[in-house]
Order: structure tokens, then sequence, then C-alpha cells
């Protein structure tokens, strides 16, 4: 299994998502990620039982955002970030969440 440092930012149609955890989200939106188009950021909290699937959730709300017009619901983007989850892992790839200096919050 090739752990792969969580990424600082994604390139999604063009734009610079900046990748940022959070130790609020979930206490207070009782989200465990959020994507803000308009900031170009993804937040996910540090406390989300699966930060890698919610990561691959927010792209996916980012991709569609950018490219299907906001056409995808919960109940397609959440198998499609579990699937792509388990195609990564099945590839030998993983996110480390370890921390480190890219806190908001």
């Amino acid at each position: 299994m090739k752990n792969v440092k969580w990424p600082k930012s994604i390139l999604i149609a063009g734009h610079r998502y900046k990748v940022l955890l959070s130790d609020t989200l979930i206490a207070t939106d009782h989200l465990s990620g959020q994507a803000d188009y308009g900031k170009h950021t993804i937040t996910i909290d540090r406390q989300a039982p699966d930060k890698t699937v919610t990561l691959l959730h927010e792209i996916i709300h980012c991709v569609d955002r950018h490219y299907i017009e906001q056409r995808m619901e919960h109940p397609i983007i959440e198998p499609l970030s579990e699937g792509l989850y388990q195609a990564l892992k099945s590839a030998g790839v993983d996110f480390d969440w370890r921390e480190d200096a890219r806190k908001v919050h």
C-alpha cells in the first residue's frame, strides 16, 4: 500500500481548490466535508470517519458544479466516491492524513 500525503490543493476545471482540515465542521454544520465553489476550498473535518472518501465526495461535487451544472444528487455522488476509493485502494493508493500545518479553525 502506498500512502500518499493528502493534497494541499487539487486542480478542478482550471480552478485550484485548496484542501483544508477543520476542527469544527462536524460540530457546527454536521458535515464531514464541504466544498466552497467561490473560495475554491475543500474542507474536511479532522473527525470525519473516512477522510479520503469525504475528499473524493467533495471533488465529485466540484466536478459536478463545473462540468455538469449540479445535476448530481447525493444518492449518485455517495456510491461514486466509495467506488473511486475502492479502486484507488485496490491499486495500492491511499492518503496519509496525519496532522501538519495546513489547519483552519
